[in-house]
């Protein structure tokens, strides 16, 4: 089985929903930040702030690489897709589901202060601009869609899985 992988902005529930979808499928769980943060012993705010976006991203790469054979769910960073070498793993080696969710619902999600790319900016216009720029990278890489905005966790991963076995 392809590992089954999150994408989508921050807040759209990447992380929950990777979690409850692998307790449901009685499969492992990861996070490829939660990831980086273990191997750098440094915090993701900590590496932007300190090494810059950059050298995240390469991090970022190379965590998707130790973790595209991972048996199990994957949940990842918002900017994963931002990257050429990053989608295509994503592609061809895993099963890719967009967590879809409109501005409105993530700006009442997200805690901002953990947010190193929408410190110092106007939330509203700082996802918006985030999306434009990610949107078709989503949808390219996207197997499988859903529409988070208005469900709970347990109804996405409903769909999530009722989709997967379509």
């Amino acid at each position: 089985m392809r590992p089954i992988v999150l994408i989508g902005m921050m807040g759209s529930g990447k992380t929950t929903i990777g979690k409850k979808l692998a307790m449901d499928l009685n499969l492992s769980w990861v996070d490829t930040d939660l990831y980086i943060e273990n191997t750098k012993h440094q915090s993701i705010s900590s590496i932007f702030e300190t090494q810059g976006e950059s050298y995240f991203r390469d991090c970022e790469t190379n965590a998707l690489q130790q973790l595209i054979n991972h048996p199990g769910v994957i949940s990842t960073g918002g900017g994963i897709i931002v990257r050429q070498e990053n989608r295509q793993l994503l592609t061809e080696h895993t099963l890719v589901i967009f967590l879809e969710t409109e501005i409105t619902t993530l700006i009442k999600r997200l805690d901002i202060n953990n947010r190193p790319l929408l410190q110092n900016e106007i939330i509203e216009t700082k996802l918006t601009s985030l999306y434009k720029a990610r949107e078709n990278f989503y949808r390219d890489c996207a197997h499988i869609t859903v529409k988070t905005d208005h469900l709970t966790v347990a109804e996405v991963v409903e769909q999530i899985k009722n989709q997967m076995n379509q």
